[in-house]
């Protein structure tokens, strides 16, 4: 799947509150992927406002693409122990100084 289509299952999963398996399996993935580079990542894509905003997110915590797809993956498959993906996602953003004030 492109990043077309990364972007596409997330704004899908905003209007319908769907995914199929194949999709969330793609998300993870590419959450997994992401992780491993975030260090190298100079400039995330931004995600449009409405996106953040269905899933209850701040600007400020939640206004990557990355970081709405770790909230979406939160909901629909949630991890049994550990720091949830929005969080680790979102130290790692702070800690590679990519946090964005509104």
């Amino acid at each position: 799947m492109s990043n077309e289509e990364f972007c596409s299952a997330i704004e899908n999963y905003c209007g319908c509150g769907k995914l199929s398996k194949k999709e969330v399996d793609f998300l993870e993935d590419e959450h997994y992927e992401t992780m491993k580079v975030i260090g190298a990542i100079v400039s995330p894509a931004i995600a449009p406002g409405y996106v953040a905003e269905s899933l209850d997110l701040t600007p400020e915590e939640g206004d990557y693409w990355i970081s709405c797809n770790a909230a979406i993956l939160d909901q629909v498959r949630p991890i049994e122990d550990g720091p949830s993906r929005f969080s680790e996602i979102s130290k790692a953003l702070k800690d590679y100084g990519l946090v964005r004030v509104a």
